[in-house]
Formats: C-alpha cells, sequence, structure tokens
C-alpha cells in the first residue's frame, strides 16, 4: 500500500507517474505482472480503479482536487511457472504529478518470498482420514498459505457447530477458485449451525451467524444453513469487498420476524459500509431454498451518488417461504437479474409485506417469477407482489431499460388488509420500463376498493417515462381498480397494447381524483387494442394458466419476450 498526501489548495492534482526501484534482482527473470490500482481515500483494497500496469514505471492519471491522503495498492499476476522462495523487493522512488516530481529521499523497502501455496481437494469431518476437523481450521489454514490452484473443501455428513469466517485468501481468482460442498454432493447431508453466536447490540460491524468477509471467487454449494435465533444481521452475511459469490443448491433458515425489535435478520445479507470500494459486486444465487427471516435476501447498494456502484445480483431457480416483511430486497444494484423464483407470503407479517423490494434504472430483469401471497395477517397488512423503486441517480453509469416479464403474481386477499397491488411503482422518476407477457390475479375476502393490479404511487411529484404495458392479463377480482395512480405522478407518452383485462370493481381505473371506466381509460391512454374479459384459469391458486387461450390469442408477438413463464414459444 502506497500513501500520497496532498496539501494545500489545488484546482486538480493529476499524479502522471509512479517509479519503483527494480522489483527483481538483477539476472532474474521476472515471475510476476505488476498492477498498480488507485482506491482513492480508502484503505480497502480493491481492483475497481486500475492506475497503470507496469512497464518501466507506472504512468496514469487522477484528478485530485482536495487536500488529503490518496492510496495506491501494488498487486501481482503471478505466473504458474513462478518458483516457491522466489523473492521480490518492493521500493517506491518517485511521485510524479504535473511538472513536479518528488523524490522518496529515505523511502521505505519491503521483501516478499513466494510460498506454495494449498490447491486441489481437502476433507473436513471428524471422521479418521480427514484433511482437517473443522470448517474453521480448514479455512485459517487456507488463509494462512493462501491458494495456487483450484481448492475444493469437501464436507463429510454431519452437522458442524461453529462460527466461520471467509476472509481475503491470497490468490483466489476466477480460475483458482474455492468450493465448499458436502463430500455426498446432496443438500442435506450437511448442516451448518452456529450456537456459539455472540449478539452486538450496536454498531455496524456485526457479523453473522456465518461471514463471507472479503473472499472473492467463493461457491458455496449443497449446504444447509440453519438457526434457531434471530440475533444477527444475517444467517450468512457477505461484506467487505466479497466478490463474485455463487451460492448454488443450499438451504437457509431461521425464525420468521416481523418486526425490528424482534431481529431483522435476512437469511442471505450483504453489507457495505459507506467507503468508496468495499461493493459485493456479482452475486449469484440459484436453486436454494430460502424459509422464514425477516428478508429472505436482502442485498443493498450505496446511494450516495460520487461512490461506486455495486454491480451484479442474479437470483434464479430459489423458493421463499415464510419471510415476515421482504423475500427478496435488492436496492441500489446495476445490473440484476431475477428469473424462475417461486415466493409464497403467508401468515404473520409486518405491516407491509413485499415478495419483492427491488429498484430500477440501472439494468433490471424480473423474468419468469411465480408470487402467491395468501392468508397474511398482522396488523391490517398491506400485500405487494413486485414494489418497484427509484435507485438514487449515478452521472457514471449509462441508463438501461428494465424488462418484467412473464410473471404470475396470486394475491388472495383476507379480510383484515389495507391494500393489494400486484405491480406497485413507488417512486417517480423511473424510466424505460417494459411490462410484458405478465398475469395477475387478485381475489380473496378483502371488500374495500383500495387494490390494483398496477398502481404507481410517491412521495414527490414527476413522470414516469418511457413506459410499455403489453401483452399482459390482469384481473382483479375484488372491489378495486386495473390500473391506479395518484395526482403526483404523470405518465408520460406510456404505451398500452393487447393487454386482456378484468375488475369486478365499478371503476376500471383510477387517476389521482379521476376514476375511469374501461372505454374512458382506453380513450385517455389510446389502447383500442386492448380487451376486457374475465378469464378462468385451470388451478387459481397455483398458477394461472388459462383454460381458454381464444380470448388472448389477438395479441400480437413481442420480441422481447420469445416464450412463456414454462419456455414455450409464443405463437407468432
Amino acid at each position: 500500500k502506497l500513501a500520497v498526501t496532498i496539501e494545500g489548495d489545488h484546482n486538480a492534482v493529476n499524479i502522471q507517474r509512479v517509479d519503483f526501484a527494480p522489483f527483481f534482482a538483477e539476472g532474474t527473470t521476472p515471475w510476476a505482472k505488476l498492477h498498480l490500482y488507485a482506491t482513492e481515500t480508502s484503505e480497502t483494497f480493491s481492483t475497481a480503479k486500475l492506475y497503470a500496469d507496469h512497464n518501466n514505471g507506472f504512468s496514469g492519471t487522477t484528478d485530485y482536487r482536495k487536500p488529503g491522503t490518496y492510496y495506491f495498492f501494488l498487486a501481482a499476476d503471478v505466473a504458474q511457472t513462478a518458483p516457491a522462495a522466489a523473492q521480490i523487493t518492493v521500493t517506491p522512488r518517485s511521485v510524479t504529478a504535473g511538472e513536479e516530481t518528488k523524490t522518496l529521499d529515505t523511502p521505505p523497502t519491503a521483501t516478499f518470498e513466494l510460498q506454495a501455496g494449498m490447491h486441489g481437494d481437502f476433507t473436513v469431518g471428524s471422521a479418521s482420514g480427514a484433511h482437517y476437523h473443522s470448517l474453521k481450521e480448514a479455512i485459517d489454514q487456507l488463509a494462512s498459505r493462501g491458494i495456487d490452484g483450484p481448492v475444493r473443501l469437501r464436507l463429510n455428513a454431519g452437522t458442524y457447530d461453529e462460527n466461520f469466517e471467509i476472509p481475503a485468501i491470497a490468490g483466489l481468482s476466477e480460475t483458482n477458485t474455492l468450493t465448499i460442498e458436502p463430500t455426498s454432493g446432496h443438500r442435506g447431508d450437511v448442516t451448518l449451525t452456529n450456537t456459539r453466536y455472540i449478539k452486538k447490540d450496536y454498531g455496524d460491524d456485526k457479523p453473522g451467524y456465518f461471514t463471507i468477509d472479503g473472499a472473492d471467487y467463493v461457491t458455496l454449494r449443497g449446504l444447509t444453513f440453519t438457526t434457531s435465533k434471530a440475533q444477527a444481521p444475517a444467517l450468512l452475511l457477505v461484506r467487505n469487498g466479497s466478490q463474485h459469490l455463487t451460492i448454488e443448491d443450499c438451504a437457509f433458515s431461521a425464525p420468521r420476524t416481523t418486526q425490528h425489535i424482534q431481529g431483522d435478520i435476512a437469511l442471505v445479507g450483504t453489507h457495505r459500509g459507506s467507503q468508496p470500494y468495499p461493493n459485493n459486486d456479482f452475486l449469484t444465487i440459484r436453486n436454494s431454498q430460502f424459509s422464514g427471516g425477516y428478508h429472505g435476501v436482502s442485498s443493498s447498494g450505496l446511494g450516495t451518488i460520487y461512490l461506486p456502484v455495486q454491480h451484479g445480483a442474479t437470483l434464479e431457480g430459489n423458493t421463499f417461504e415464510d419471510q415476515g416483511y421482504k423475500a427478496i430486497y435488492l436496492n441500489c444494484i446495476a445490473d440484476i437479474a431475477v428469473r424462475s423464483n417461486h415466493i409464497l407470503g403467508s401468515g404473520d407479517v409486518n405491516y407491509q409485506y413485499q415478495a419483492m423490494d427491488i429498484s430500477l434504472g440501472e439494468g433490471v430483469e424480473i423474468i419468469g417469477n411465480r408470487v402467491l401471497i395468501k392468508d397474511i395477517s398482522g396488523r391490517n397488512p398491506s400485500a405487494l407482489g413486485i414494489s418497484l423503486r427509484r435507485t438514487t441517480d449515478h452521472p457514471q453509469l449509462v441508463r438501461k431499460p428494465s424488462l418484467l416479464a412473464s410473471n404470475e403474481v396470486i394475491i388472495e386477499t383476507s379480510a383484515k388488509l389495507s391494500e393489494a397491488h400486484a405491480f406497485s411503482f413507488t417512486d417517480e422518476g423511473l424510466a424505460d420500463i417494459k411490462l410484458l407477457h405478465n398475469s395477475v390475479l387478485i381475489s380473496g375476502k378483502y371488500t374495500g376498493s383500495n387494490t390494483a393490479s398496477l398502481s404507481f404511487t410517491s412521495k414527490g411529484t414527476g413522470k414516469i417515462t418511457g413506459l410499455e404495458v403489453k401483452n399482459n392479463l390482469w384481473q382483479n377480482l375484488t372491489s378495486g381498480a386495473i390500473y391506479k395512480t395518484i395526482e403526483k405522478i404523470t405518465l408520460e407518452s406510456p404505451v398500452f397494447a393487447d393487454n386482456v383485462s378484468y375488475t369486478a370493481g365499478k371503476d376500471f381505473a383510477k387517476l389521482g381524483t379521476k376514476t375511469l371506466d374501461s372505454l374512458a381509460w382506453k380513450t385517455q391512454m389510446n389502447e383500442p387494442t386492448s380487451r376486457t374479459a374475465k378469464i378462468e384459469f385451470v388451478q387459481p391458486t397455483e398458477s394461472l394458466l388459462p383454460k381458454d387461450f381464444a380470448l388472448l390469442s389477438f395479441a400480437k408477438a413481442l420480441k422481447d419476450v420469445p416464450t412463456d413463464i414454462v419456455g414455450t414459444k409464443h405463437p407468432e
């Protein structure tokens, strides 16, 4: 780590070059490629901003406009042919900014020796012959020695009552990965629990029951994580710049909680703090099961516009049930994909149950998900299927459209309910959104009119632009509406086409204080191709497969959605 201190007032300081003494002894063939990364004022290493690669020194550019200390990190890509005990010496000599070169009079020097890392398969368990008797022991060894090839920690069947934290491990990379899985390869054979957890009441630095704490390129496969308490912020916590974490075919369970005071535990949660570079980028969760908790998956980037945006969250083929508040919460993350998940919300919940709460605006795909909300109870709770909000505007990002397609939302309302909305936009300022081939059924015991297939609300005043609503099936069997907006929201030049809608209520749509029947709505929105029809479903409590497709066949094919929720190709 190299610290550069800038003093006094400057319009901008451009550090153009950083020079070091030779890294390798004379006559020695270099065994690593060297890179210099800039992390601004953060003392946490990150590869987000490459300053320069080594080429007889490091020549790059910066734009520092305030006095302070700025940090650079030197990193090495070690060749596979590098011999153990090989040495590299790091001695910074000078820094050039503008026309001034500052030479270090007494430069610090550090010599590092290359050690052989770990690679291959290692067994963990109490049985004789295992390489390690606990997962913590294995992880401590990896952290101490580093790795120089792919590593698999294979857990013998049984219950492991221990706390593990996986820190940053030298050598982890796209090719040199760490995988933790049962020896049998079967989910259910290995259970991880932590009954020794010590609760921290205050501060942001609260560990999870299990924590990925800065490690990259880790895969967790076929593991069962469980707790009987809700004292930690997460059953599995991901923090401190843990990137490229993959969770496959795992199970997570915790007590359901409905209020903060009970514990707002997420089954999988990320924490990034307020520093510039600890983003937990590229989280992937596939084919896993989530039961209980306050949140199922909760991952949030940082809304502060001048800090780097968190990138990449993929949730695919997972099952969520019995969450007390939100099954999926993804906020301020660019490039989100939520596909083919099943969500069941029922029983005692927070005052506002949300199957999904996702911020839009930076590339979001929500495709082929099934949401069923039924028999929820609590203090007159609301039921929101897919809740969509605006993320903070980040100037460094190119705006990207959002696609919501082939999702099914079924809400069976209870009598004591405050509202039920299938798709709910909760902010103004949203843009470039496509709702295509979605299906909604709202039914049940609720006798009020505060229900809608598609609603727009906001605390502020503004517009929603670039909205396309096509080929959707909206069915509301309660006294509510199909569409609902508030006066503060203006839909600017929306495109509605080929939707099939029905409501048992007296108002088809509510635009602010105005109520419209279906004909008035079509006229105002220039939607002549849509139709009003009540559709019967084969199993309306499980899926929205129509008994008769004749009333739907008129809709034009959409190139954005070539197949339906089960993968069948739409007719041309």
